[in-house]
């Protein structure tokens, strides 16, 4: 499948110990594809758990057509004290698989018709504040996240990334729901 697709220029700053934000960024995009006027940017907050992975299919098969661009964006927390230590090496290990991961399976189900550019971004912070930083640089037309699906009660104990890019988002949202939940309901 890596023959699908074109490499573009990649960033990363995640072992750069003197920076504060730690960060991995994946470029891709298949081949023909080209930026124009009519290009939609789609960004979906990913934390790679299959709700958020139904929230990517769904994203890829319902959302994108010819000429569109995703961002991928998934964030890693970390505690300031713990970037210092060999847990940071691991986490970046991850990223770095977890971004090839995603990227093959991406453009793997993108097919012939529709030439789209993928753009997967792995970030260590904190979820809230990188998710508009991200949003205020690539200006995405549509933000599409994942649920669980949990009870209000649990989800107001703990929290919620969906219930917060509702409340604060700038630009439109989309929260996808897997089929069990919905037909569990």
């Amino acid at each position: 499948t890596s023959s699908k697709y074109v490499r573009g220029v990649s960033f990363d700053t995640m072992t750069h110990k003197d920076l504060h934000n730690y960060s991995f960024t994946l470029r891709g995009k298949t081949p023909g594809y080209k930026r124009s006027r009519r290009t939609r940017t789609f960004m979906i907050a990913t934390d790679l758990a299959n709700y958020s992975e139904f929230a990517l299919n769904w994203a890829s098969d319902e959302v994108m057509d010819d000429g569109d661009e995703l961002i991928v964006l998934r964030v890693v927390t970390l505690e300031t004290a713990e970037i210092r230590t060999s847990l940071l090496l691991h986490e970046e290990e991850q990223a770095r698989q977890n971004a090839e991961r995603v990227m093959e399976k991406i453009m793997a189900s993108s097919n012939d018709e529709k030439r789209v550019s993928v753009i997967i971004e792995f970030v260590i912070g904190k979820v809230q504040e990188t998710i508009q930083h991200m949003i205020a640089m690539y200006q995405p037309s549509l933000l599409i996240v994942g649920t669980r699906g949990l009870s209000d009660f649990k989800n107001m104990l703990l929290g919620s990334v969906s219930k917060y890019c509702l409340q604060h988002s700038p630009v439109p949202v989309v929260v996808v729901r897997p089929d069990d939940k919905i037909k569990k309901n």
